[in-house]
């Protein structure tokens, strides 16, 4: 009905009472701990519902030899394969009181924009790795360094191996981070060119929380491979951040964020996932002769 309002929650001035009453310092704010997935997957603007990215692929057919005025033979038809996607809408939001507004020198719909962000990023973190585990199976290693060699060598193909990344657990990425190579050097590798910090077998590493792997907890070793662009495709149509303004006889504002999009797993071959353990490097010492 117009103008009725049920079960409105939102923040009120007791949720804000340790900015409200007297001079306080600039309220600082907690850093996110791992690197956003959303960057590093490709990211497609569309303008329908549904639709469909035919992908070309490769072909390893030959050319025929020719005879002079003889027939050119007919080469098979390029075979196209179809990512399709179908949107969904994802919204969130916050309400705040004008009370709190009127009672606090803070900015707290510029707090609360930034919120919004924040609950973006964390959905599409969600979605994303949902995208790089489902329906892969997940191989158990009891060699993990030489099974990631045997992923980038064999299993992927130069270009893909050559645009891959490794994402990893924080505990997957603990057992990497303590080991070395025979000559002692660290295995994981500190590059202030990727964005990530650090390189194994020169490629990106991503470090994710160790729970933000489906069914996963602490202490979990969890490690996916794939080139995140060609693997992952984010299918989006639309961002909306505003604000929703109430009835003056309730007196409350609303910020909300509407988004329609949808995270595809594009290249299920391309996406290998493992866990296990990884094998002590034995340190060789040079002996003086």
């Amino acid at each position: 009905k117009t103008g009725e309002v049920l079960d409105v929650t939102g923040i009120a001035l007791k949720d804000g009472k340790v900015i409200i009453p007297e001079t306080i310092l600039t309220p600082e704010k907690e850093v996110h701990q791992f690197p956003r997935l959303g960057s590093l997957v490709r990211t497609e603007s569309v303008t329908t519902t549904t639709g469909k990215l035919p992908i070309f692929n490769n072909s390893t057919d030959l050319l025929t030899a020719h005879t002079e005025y003889g027939q050119t033979t007919k080469n098979a038809t390029p075979v196209i394969t179809p990512i399709l996607w179908d949107l969904k809408t994802y919204t969130g939001g916050y309400v705040f009181s004008q009370e709190l507004i009127s009672d606090s020198s803070y900015d707290w719909q510029a707090e609360l924009q930034s919120r919004l962000i924040e609950l973006r990023d964390n959905t599409d973190d969600s979605l994303i790795i949902t995208a790089l585990t489902d329906g892969i199976k997940k191989t158990t290693s009891t060699y993990l360094l030489g099974d990631l060699k045997k992923v980038l060598n064999v299993t992927l193909k130069p270009q893909d191996s050559a645009a891959a990344s490794i994402v990893m657990s924080q505990s997957a990425y603990n057992l990497f981070d303590m080991a070395t190579d025979a000559m002692g050097r660290p295995l994981l590798q500190p590059n202030v060119t990727a964005a990530t910090g650090y390189t194994l077998l020169g490629k990106t590493v991503v470090i994710v929380d160790d729970k933000l792997f489906p069914s996963a907890s602490a202490g979990d070793v969890n490690i996916v491979v794939a080139p995140l662009k060609k693997a992952v495709i984010n299918f989006k149509l639309t961002e909306i951040t505003g604000q929703f303004q109430d009835t003056y006889d309730i007196w409350y504002k609303q910020l909300g964020i509407f988004l329609r999009q949808n995270v595809v797993q594009a290249s299920k071959d391309l996406i290998v996932n493992l866990t296990g353990k990884l094998k002590a490097v034995t340190v060789v010492q040079s002996t003086a002769v």
